[in-house]
């Protein structure tokens, strides 16, 4: 019975380890994607749900990696998943860091670009200025 328990342990924490890897191939994914979007600001809104995502697919890699550490029994299993945690939750918040300030640049480009009203109040001036010139 004790084995028929560990059989089912080991089972589990399988199942948990490749729900873990998966949302780890998942969160990579999405940085990749993310990244291709992070080039302009032609698509911010898509780089924002990306981003949201990201965000919940790193909290179900992070769930299941807690998963892991409850269910390993071997400490240098638990070793090594702690060290590529501690990785991947580094490149989240470097990339966290970066999407804040692609955000924030993006404000910025917005207020330099003149609405589509301003370039047309422009362009009317300039046409009255060239036909009261002419």
């Amino acid at each position: 019975m004790a084995t028929d328990r560990r059989n089912e342990d080991c089972l589990d924490f399988g199942d948990v380890k490749r729900t873990r890897s998966t949302n780890l191939a998942q969160l990579t994914k999405l940085y990749k994607e993310l990244e291709k979007n992070l080039i302009s600001y032609e698509n911010v809104e898509h780089a924002k749900q990306l981003y949201s995502k990201l965000c919940e697919r790193f909290e179900q890699f992070k769930l299941a990696h807690l998963q892991c550490l409850d269910l390993c029994t071997q400490s240098e299993v638990i070793a090594n998943l702690e060290v590529n945690y501690e990785r991947c939750h580094e490149n989240f918040v470097e990339f966290r860091d970066r999407f804040s300030q692609y955000i924030a640049s993006e404000k910025s480009h917005e207020e330099e670009i003149p609405e589509e009203s301003d370039t047309v109040s422009i362009d009317s001036s300039l046409s009255s200025r060239s036909s009261f010139l002419s």
